[in-house]
């Protein structure tokens, strides 16, 4: 059971047997899953863990009462937990995170736990090579936040040494601006990518902030400048059929088309023509 120690120290995290991560079928899409089992049932109130390029998370658990010879059905715990702000960014992909089960799971009793199942989520096709699991899975039944992230970042891996591969991998780009944008009222918040706009991203992807700024000041000066020729091609146009009405005829022959715009085409809709500018 988890208490502290007669000195006051930091919670003692629960034993637990640890399984590997399995799929729920041979083929992509599938989910994956961890199981944790306990030699005798134990109260879980915190859970502390290590993520590694997982999404969300969900958590189920069986119970096994004084009295029962088998375990309950699986229960729900905890359903889609978000775990990065967006799956195809990395720079939140291996944090740390505490979980306090009273506060996200009212009314859920975690009391005779004997089994504990994580199924791991991760939509994104940027980490497939990835594999995207919990590492440094700490369980308790008393302590508080602050203490189980103190344990996570001194490297405390509870009974189980963390599953390889455990390496820092480096984010090739942060996402400083992402961040800002999700705290945004939605009202405020600049429009979604285009694919193109989300290839150019990702071609970028590596380079720096300074670069992106360059390639965009030269998107805006080449809208600027197109913008310029549109007005200047409407100009022309009007200037046409203003002439062509005072003469009673057409510019290229008697009985042509008095419709400039038929004459040389018709004018490109603004929106179309500056879609690079978006």
């Amino acid at each position: 059971m988890s208490t502290k120690d007669k000195e006051g120290g930091a919670p003692v995290p629960h034993s637990y047997n640890l399984g590997t991560v399995e799929h729920t079928k041979l083929t992509l899409p599938c989910r994956h899953y961890l199981d944790l089992s306990f030699d005798k049932p134990q109260t879980v109130n915190y859970i502390g863990f290590r993520n590694y390029y997982c999404a969300s998370i969900s958590i189920v658990y069986k119970r096994k009462g004084p009295l029962e010879e088998t375990p309950s059905k699986w229960t729900p715990l905890l359903s889609n937990y978000e775990l990065m702000l967006d799956p195809h960014f990395e720079d939140d992909a291996q944090k740390d995170h505490v979980l306090c089960l009273a506060q996200l799971c009212e009314n859920m009793n975690t009391t005779s736990v004997q089994y504990l199942r994580f199924y791991f989520l991760q939509p994104s096709p940027r980490w497939r090579s990835v594999p995207f699991q919990l590492h440094q899975i700490l369980l308790f039944s008393k302590g508080d936040v602050a203490s189980i992230r103190q344990q996570l970042l001194s490297g405390n891996s509870g009974p189980h040494a963390p599953a390889p591969p455990c390496e820092r991998r480096t984010p090739r780009r942060g996402t400083p601006h992402r961040q800002v944008l999700h705290s945004l009222p939605s009202s405020e918040r600049s429009p979604s990518r285009s694919p193109s706009s989300a290839a150019l991203h990702e071609e970028l992807d590596g380079g720096s902030e300074e670069g992106l700024t360059e390639l965009e000041t030269s998107v805006v000066n080449s809208s600027q400048k197109l913008r310029g020729a549109l007005k200047a091609y409407r100009k022309s146009q009007q200037l046409a059929s203003s002439s062509m009405g005072s003469t009673g005829g057409s510019l290229v022959g008697g009985g042509g088309r008095s419709d400039s715009a038929s004459a040389y085409g018709p004018v490109p809709d603004e929106e179309t023509l500056f879609v690079v500018g978006a």
